[in-house]
């Protein structure tokens, strides 16, 4: 189950990577939301279109990372199940006291 989540991870990691707005091939990104146009040189570190906020990537890059972020929480979910199914070894203590009072 961790090699799946590890695997998983690593998905994530390089889609995030690959579908960074610097990564782009058009020299200018247009936001949605206020309509500027923006020189890829200016967004380096960030997704987000710095005069409102709004998310520069595509509707499917976004579904995309939340259909992984599902999935990494599904695994999670089902590798805390499975630690809960193992079984614990039954071990006993047996006492005597011996008391004449």
């Amino acid at each position: 189950m961790k090699r799946r989540i590890k695997e998983t991870e690593e998905k994530k990691a390089a889609y995030y990577e690959a579908h960074r707005v610097s990564n782009l091939k058009a020299a200018y990104i247009g936001c949605q939301k206020c309509g500027s146009k923006i020189n890829k040189e200016y967004i380096k570190n960030s997704n987000r279109c710095p005069v409102c906020g709004q998310d520069l990537r595509s509707e499917t890059t976004k579904k995309m990372l939340a259909s992984y972020d599902e999935k990494l929480k599904t695994l999670r979910r089902q590798e805390l199940e499975e630690r809960g199914k193992q079984k614990v070894p039954v071990r006993y203590a047996v006492f005597f006291c011996d008391y004449i009072g």
